[in-house]
């Protein structure tokens, strides 16, 4: 009966790991395999409870300063424009962005373009 020759490769990869990890356990160098693997964990651990991208819980990020600087002064429903993230030419109407933010003068509001579909709680 002829041998797989992937076997052959499956052992040849083992044997090099083998290899490599005794090279890292070798004498004096287990502490700094120990913090190599330290770090790999914690990284790991990081990135996992830092959630979804896009914001705080899995919300999307707020407004951009932009659109918030395009609605300073101005009542909700006022018309505005800005320059988007694009260096394209938005216009819309001033909203309260969703999360309801506010400062020491009052409700935030932020240049919400026309094109833009509604937040999600507002469908």
């Amino acid at each position: 009966m002829a041998q797989d020759p992937g076997s052959d490769v499956l052992k040849a990869l083992i044997r090099m790991k083998s290899k490599f990890l005794s090279s890292l356990m070798g004498r004096g160098r287990r502490p700094a395999a120990c913090f190599v693997a330290a770090g790999l964990l914690c990284s790991g651990l990081a990135l996992a409870q830092s959630g979804p991208p896009g914001g705080d819980g899995g919300r999307p990020p707020g407004p951009p300063p932009e659109a918030v600087a395009a609605c300073s002064g101005k009542a909700a429903g006022a018309g505005c424009s800005f320059t988007g993230r694009q260096g394209e030419s938005l216009s819309g109407q001033c909203e309260t962005p969703p999360g309801g933010a506010s400062s020491s003068s009052g409700t935030v509001l932020a240049c919400r373009p026309a094109n833009m579909p509604p937040p999600p709680g507002n469908r």
